[in-house]
């Protein structure tokens, strides 16, 4: 009897000291899970590099919209023609905008940068590429006297890109690649955006 009561206390110190060791084990593992993807946003929130901008933060092109509308700047939207007529500054309108064939088919909105004083100091524009395709780009661009910033959205996912001499050709070859009656040229080029999209390196810069 003795001998009865002794293995039982011993098997039950045994179960005891095992649903320990589980029940460690699976706090321990539910951490380092919490842990790991804490520093997985904290990673995607931090890094400079391929920043991607979600809904929730909602991307920095309306935070600098903002925060120049804060400073008293308007805009004011105008004639997409504007740009074939008038004399721009901005490095977009020259390398792009000017050159694509047909404007108007990428539903472009144009829209000019004002100061307080009244004095155009900058154009911000925004372009649809390939839109009668379900998951088209949209192209953003806000240009001041003293920086520009470009963004590229995607599948509700939008990203700042850095404007420069590869953004403008591939831009310039998907719009003027467009030809209804043979999409196959088009839809290469918009591939090669593609690849620029999934690949961005670049550093926010602020307006």
């Amino acid at each position: 009897m003795i001998n009865h009561n002794s293995n039982k206390k011993l098997r039950d110190f045994f179960l005891k000291v095992l649903l320990s060791l589980v029940v460690f084990a699976s706090y321990g593992s539910a951490n380092d899970d919490k842990e790991a993807k804490k520093e997985v946003l904290e990673k995607e929130k931090n890094t400079p590099d391929g920043r991607v901008y979600t809904n929730l933060d909602f991307d920095s092109f309306k935070a600098t919209i903002k925060n120049l509308k804060d400073k008293k700047v308007t805009f004011k939207e105008v004639n997409p023609d504007i740009i074939k007529d008038e004399v721009f500054d901005f490095v977009i309108v020259n390398r792009v905008l000017k050159k694509i064939k047909d404007l108007k088919h990428y539903d472009p909105i144009i829209e000019k940068i004002f100061d307080e004083k009244g004095k155009e100091m900058g154009l911000n524009v925004e372009l649809q590429i390939n839109p009668e395709v379900k998951d088209f780009f949209t192209f953003k661009s806000i240009s001041t006297t003293n920086k520009q910033r470009c963004f590229l959205s995607l599948r509700g996912e939008t990203r700042e890109i850095l404007c420069d001499d590869k953004l403008y050709n591939v831009l310039l070859a998907v719009f003027n690649s467009y030809d209804p009656n043979d999409l196959l040229k088009h839809i290469s080029t918009i591939e090669s955006l593609k690849k620029i999209f999934y690949t961005i390196t670049c550093e926010a810069v602020y307006l």
